[in-house]
């Protein structure tokens, strides 16, 4: 990996983590735009963190312990920023208030109602999942669930116009993620699927694409584009599809 391609990658794990790197970058938003092509290996390394613990934590306490430390070790490692994008998505798209409104609503602080039943319903779903899956497949999971959900929020940037008309984070990678991002991030996904899964983690790809596809069409119905917080809430939203769809 090039000198650049290092610097990018390592601003993907400063911007989507808690993580520590060994610099802190000024990403230019160019970088930061540009990043995005390494989402999917910030989501293997997120997984392989999962996988370690959920081995560790699981010689000393039951399964269940284990699987709700590994809910909440992912909202720590991202330091809960999607979720916050999956409640503020929520207590829009469901405000029944105009464009303008939902997107005012987006960038208001205090969480509301549906918001907050939205990250319950996140993390109970999670939960209740992975507890449900047999010891290895529960473990592809760990693995692939942060991989798959970083892959398919690129999406999203490719396919929708920033939906405010002001600045904001949204802009910086909906000017700079192109068809190539996709292609490339794709690239990184697929060996990691397919030493897991084989031709099932195929599947599983195909699945959450379509899911990640009509959250799409929501969204461009709903705002008419893409902003950070829906960014955030398709990561949780292909997230819950891949454990959903990895049996």
């Amino acid at each position: 990996m090039g000198e650049n391609k290092l610097r990018r990658f390592l601003i993907a794990v400063q911007f989507l983590t808690i993580i520590p790197v060994p610099y802190r970058f000024r990403a230019t938003d160019e970088d930061l735009g540009k990043s995005m092509v390494y989402f999917p290996l910030v989501g293997l390394l997120l997984g392989g963190i999962l996988y370690g613990f959920n081995q560790a934590v699981g010689l000393i306490f039951p399964d269940r312990i284990a699987n709700l430390g590994c809910v909440l070790t992912l909202v720590l490692l991202t330091g809960g920023l999607h979720l916050d994008g999956l409640a503020d998505t929520a207590d829009a798209f469901f405000s029944r208030k105009n464009r303008q409104r939902m997107l005012d609503i987006m960038r208001e602080s205090q969480i509301g109602a549906m918001g907050a039943m939205a990250i319950v319903f996140d993390l109970l779903l999670k939960f209740e999942i992975l507890s449900s899956l047999s010891p290895q497949l529960k473990k592809t999971a760990l693995i692939l669930m942060p991989v798959i959900g970083r892959w398919a929020v690129i999406f999203q940037a490719v396919m929708l116009p920033y939906a405010r008309t002001s600045q904001g984070l949204g802009t910086v990678f909906n000017k700079h993620v192109k068809t190539k991002t996709v292609l490339l991030s794709t690239l990184f996904t697929l060996p990691a699927v397919l030493w897991f899964r084989r031709l099932n983690g195929l599947y599983t790809m195909v699945l959450v694409l379509m899911v990640t596809l009509c959250f799409i069409w929501y969204t461009r119905r709903k705002i008419g584009g893409a902003t950070g917080d829906t960014m955030g809430a398709a990561i949780e939203i292909a997230e819950l599809a891949t454990i959903v769809f990895i049996t």
